[in-house]
Formats: C-alpha cells, sequence, structure tokens
C-alpha cells in the first residue's frame, strides 16, 4: 500500500516514525529517506533531529539522509532552492528507487518528499514513479510526507492523512524546541 501524510499541520514525520518503531516491533526492516533534512555527519544530524539517535538504535530500521541542511537551532528556517538542493533532490530520488526495488525492506518511509515537487526540486512524475515502483513489489509498504499535495498523488495512494493546522505556538513566535520539533 501506499500511505500519504501531508498537509500544513504537526505530526507528519512524527506519525511516519510511529509506523516505522510498529514495523520494526512487528520484525519487519524499514527504510527511512529522510529528504530536504541532511547534516553534513551522522552525530550533528543526530543532535539536530533527536528521533534519529532513538532510530539508529532500533534493530530492523536504517536511516539514509539527503539534502542540505535547512534548519539550525536559534536560526530561520532557510526556504527556497538552490542548485545543490536539486542535485541532493535527484540524489535522494534515485536512492529511494534502489531501496524500492531493491526488495530488503517491507516499508520504505520519503520523509518530506512531497515538499519537493512543490518547490521544483524533485518532479511529480518521479515521485509518482516511485509510487508505481512500490505497487510492483507487493511485500513493500510506501509512506510518503510533506506539506502540499497534488490531486493526482492523492488518487494515485490507498491511504491518505492530511494534518491540518488549526492552531500553532509558532504563530506566535514561539521558537522550535529540541525534543519537540527537533
Amino acid at each position: 500500500m501506499v500511505h500519504l501524510y501531508f498537509g500544513e499541520g504537526k505530526g507528519k514525520t512524527s506519525a511516519a516514525i510511529g509506523l516505522a518503531v510498529r514495523a520494526a516491533g512487528a520484525g519487519l526492516n524499514v527504510a527511512i529517506i529522510f529528504f530536504d533534512k541532511g547534516e553534513p555527519g551522522e552525530s550533528e544530524s543526530d543532535q539536530l533531529y533527536s528521533e534519529r539517535a532513538v532510530l539508529r538504535s532500533i534493530s530492523g530500521i536504517d536511516i539514509f539522509s539527503v539534502g542540505l541542511p535547512r534548519f539550525s537551532p536559534g536560526h530561520p528556517f532557510r526556504h527556497g532552492m538552490t542548485d545543490e538542493d536539486i542535485k541532493e533532490a535527484q540524489q535522494g530520488y534515485e536512492l529511494s528507487a534502489r531501496i524500492i526495488g531493491g526488495k530488503t525492506y517491507s516499508v520504505v518511509i520519503l520523509d518530506e518528499v512531497l515538499g519537493l515537487v512543490r518547490l521544483g526540486a524533485l518532479r511529480e512524475e518521479q515521485v509518482s514513479s516511485l509510487m508505481e515502483l512500490s505497487r510492483q513489489q507487493p511485500e513493500t509498504e510506501l509512506i510518503l510526507t510533506g506539506h502540499v499535495l497534488s490531486p493526482s498523488l492523492i488518487q494515485e495512494a490507498d491511504l491518505v492523512t492530511e494534518m491540518r493546522k488549526v492552531k500553532h505556538y509558532f504563530d506566535s513566535g514561539k521558537p522550535a524546541r529540541k525534543g519537540i520539533e527537533y
């Protein structure tokens, strides 16, 4: 099955990670590809995205990170796309295709991949092709997350959950907090 978790609300990555933990607990192998949440080194990445330190300790979960850093505590989020961002996104697409086609993982999570379509770093057809490749591997569950979603990708998916922001403390100027947002 193909799952899409999207929207402007908080919880898309958290939902995907919850599914990863459940799958690993059931003895399934899980690959998580973090798009657009890259870091220069593993230890720095674990400091910036706290969940990665725990995920690395869970047998059956493998983590892959592509993309350039967009967030640093105490600094504004970096918006926009550079040529290097686009190159990283394309490398992530190729990695995703190899992982899905490799039949090693029962669950493959492509975190933040949907936002890269909106930003122009990936084409919708590329994401659609990953969904189709997953369908050719009946033993593989594919989960995609991101902010914005097209009607055609919604149509192609088997499960679609929208995270809708009703209220968020960011809007009143509260910064991201370690252990809660990262």
